[in-house]
């Protein structure tokens, strides 16, 4: 698939703006081949951290329906809070406009 690495690439920057620890080359890169992965074999039960690994506030998730090989971010949080909507709404429309 030759979108993989642009997409994959594409996403990283976009949860970069929200998520500091991105900014590790090593984090990034981690993050960056698991979507990579997702693109090639997509699962539906994909599920990626990209937040404190303790926490685990914030997911990349599958995105459902017949398009799994995108991702979608998802909070996790257990008393969310009005900017969990705002943040979770807003990276996935940055999200959706890197699948056109």
């Amino acid at each position: 698939m030759t979108e993989t690495p642009n997409y994959a690439r594409s996403v990283v920057e976009v949860l970069r703006e929200h998520f500091p620890d991105l900014a590790d080359p090593d984090v990034a890169d981690v993050t960056y081949h698991a979507i990579s992965q997702q693109l090639r074999d997509p699962q539906p039960g994909f599920e990626f951290i990209v937040d404190d690994p303790i926490s685990a506030k914030w997911r990349l998730k599958a995105k459902p329906g017949r398009d799994r090989c995108h991702v979608r971010l998802r909070c996790y949080r257990y008393n969310r809070r009005q900017s969990d909507n705002d943040l979770e709404d807003a990276v996935n429309d940055a999200l959706q406009a890197l699948e056109g």
